[in-house]
């Protein structure tokens, strides 16, 4: 068993040292790889330190259009309230993209990890090549087949503030790139977490320290979630994942599956045999 206490000092240690990363703080090796897969983890890499600070600016001219555009599909997209609807949208909204932009947003992420070490970044480009392609293919498999029965029928809350924010980075973004692939991003993420109710990166997406989003039933864990709103116009803040604690701290998956195995058992004769 781990302690509360031992569990609350892992993860304020693992939070403060990506804390550290983030601001700049850890003079470390690999300080500054490890931070830039923080940024892209956090879908914030596309847009610069000086776009985030201006969100407000005007839009290039050159972008305006796709700007437009991008203020059409996120207002009609927040007033969705129930999945069966909102599927369809997203469904709708990503049928517009030709199967290039998914090409094209995996080669962005494998330029911007390229100066990373080999083995943390075929692990991350594992979990990104999910968070997309993957994400894409249930998307529109779900939507042409959308299910008889929603086991929770109504969208979560606080879909509206994550259009709004989607919207916000677009902007931010305009000032400077076209926005269009920039909202790809957060429809797939939108679906994953609004529609299907999960994680806004996949399970099994690795962290900086050896840990890693999880699942137990229904639930999903991050060992970053309550850093999630320090990172301007990231998805974290609206993922439906709990924060990492007990046995999802554990480093070593063998390990981890031991005590999870002992903990299953410790509960079956606690809980239904007395």
């Amino acid at each position: 068993m781990i302690s509360a206490t031992g569990t609350r000092e892992s993860t304020m240690d693992l939070l403060a040292k990506i804390r550290n990363l983030l601001i700049g703080g850890d003079t470390a090796t690999d300080t500054s790889e490890q931070g830039r897969c923080i940024d892209i983890l956090m879908d914030t890499a596309s847009l610069p330190p000086a776009a985030r600070e201006r969100a407000s600016a005007p839009p290039d001219p050159h972008y305006a259009a796709s700007l437009d555009e991008c203020l059409r599909l996120w207002t009609d997209l927040s007033r969705h309230a129930k999945k069966e609807t909102l599927l369809l949208a997203f469904s709708e909204a990503v049928s517009a993209y030709p199967h290039e932009s998914l090409t094209l947003m995996m080669a962005n992420f494998e330029r911007k990890t390229a100066d990373m070490q080999k083995r943390y970044r075929d692990r991350l480009l594992v979990a990104v090549h999910r968070e997309v392609f993957d994400t894409h293919h249930r998307l529109m498999t779900m939507a042409r087949e959308p299910p008889a029965l929603w086991r929770v029928p109504q969208v979560r809350e606080g879909f509206s503030v994550y259009c709004t924010m989607a919207l916000a980075a677009c902007r931010a973004q305009a000032a400077h790139k076209d926005p269009t692939l920039l909202s790809l991003t957060y429809l797939l993420a939108g679906f994953s977490m609004y529609v299907e109710d999960g994680p806004g990166h996949p399970v099994g997406t690795p962290f900086p320290g050896g840990l890693q989003v999880s699942q137990d039933g229904w639930t999903t864990y991050c060992p970053v979630r309550e850093h999630a709103d320090d990172v301007p116009f990231s998805i974290c803040p609206f993922c439906p994942a709990l924060q990492s604690e007990g046995v999802h701290l554990i480093r070593d998956q063998d390990q981890k599956k031991k005590v999870e195995q002992k903990e299953y058992i410790r509960n079956y004769f606690t809980n239904f045999k007395g």
